[in-house]
């Protein structure tokens, strides 16, 4: 087993270079393997790139864990508010166990909440999450559209929230624009 103090490097995905885009797409694949995963075959992300990630490498530089953070908003009473859509957190095999996931989004956390960002979120299940913080919200709704194409307002299904600052997360319903991160 590696050393649970490895380090966390930060990279914004406009600086991943051809070498780290394809450990990625590797690590990735490992990680994540139904169907609609396969994408990461081909690309760093699953619906949309990010603006941020965490990496952990492990001995010999292998790439051990990432995190990646996309910068979203929702839409509160006509209200935009900011908030860290976390997306495509992985381990890989050998290096589960050592609480790297927790170290990731303890240092994201830390990062968004140094620029201002008073939530982040994630789909997901709160027994994963829930030490970090994370809470299961109901009240997340987003466009989409129904099995004969017509649109409809969906709630958005194991979505967790994690208060960053002072800001409470509303009782109000919100609506989260674009893509699912």
């Amino acid at each position: 087993m590696q050393s649970s103090l490895l380090p966390i490097t930060y990279i914004s995905d406009a600086a991943v270079d051809e070498a780290l885009d394809l450990e990625l797409r590797a690590l990735l694949s490992l990680s994540f393997t139904g169907a609609p995963d396969s994408v990461f075959e081909h690309r760093r992300y699953f619906n949309e790139p990010p603006a941020h990630r965490w990496i952990v490498r492990g001995n010999q530089g292998i790439l051990a864990a990432h995190l990646a953070i996309h910068e979203k908003t929702f839409i509160l009473d006509g209200e935009e508010i900011r908030f860290g859509g976390v997306s495509e957190v992985c381990v890989r095999d050998e290096f589960r166990g050592q609480k790297l996931v927790k170290q990731l989004l303890a240092e994201a956390h830390r990062w968004l909440g140094q620029h201002n960002y008073p939530f982040a979120a994630l789909f997901g299940k709160p027994i994963y999450y829930g030490s970090s913080g994370y809470m299961a919200v109901d009240n997340v709704f987003q466009d989409s559209v129904d099995e004969q194409g017509a649109p409809i307002r969906k709630r958005a299904e194991g979505f967790l929230v994690a208060q960053l600052g002072a800001r409470l997360w509303p009782d109000e319903d919100v609506f989260l624009p674009g893509q699912f991160f």
